[in-house]
């Protein structure tokens, strides 16, 4: 399932509609990873099948090591290979923001119950 169908799943469940959403689109939403982590399982398995891929062709061509044609393609994979790196550091590093960013929304929410049960028990002494 791609990003654009967990978003549509969160927008029919946070809808005005989401009676109608059914079990098994909430359950697949909750067993399902987020886009996110969807991208980098993508990228992932490329690199696996690419890479298998070009291992396979260069032990067939072992022989044409010499030729420009050989060369170039496997200068294109090495080219393809430190994309994809760069890639998979872009995605840890938007995954490390959100757990950040999460981790913020967490401290901001337990500050806030703090203060409230704080100001509940300052309400309660001034009621005694």
């Amino acid at each position: 399932m791609r990003g654009v169908e967990w978003d549509e799943l969160m927008e029919g469940l946070i809808s005005e509609d989401s009676s109608l959403v059914s079990i098994g689109t909430i359950v697949r939403l909750i067993t399902m990873p987020p886009p996110q982590e969807q991208a980098e399982e993508e990228l992932e398995k490329q690199y696996r099948d690419y890479k298998i891929q070009f291992e396979e062709w260069k032990e067939k061509n072992k022989n044409a090591t010499t030729t420009d044609a050989y060369k170039a393609y496997v200068k294109q994979f090495e080219t393809w290979e430190k994309d994809v790196t760069k890639r998979r550091r872009v995605i840890q590093d938007k995954k490390r923001l959100q757990a950040d960013h999460e981790a913020e929304l967490e401290r901001m929410r337990n500050a806030r119950e703090e203060q409230a049960r704080e100001e509940m028990h300052r309400q309660q002494k001034e009621e005694q």
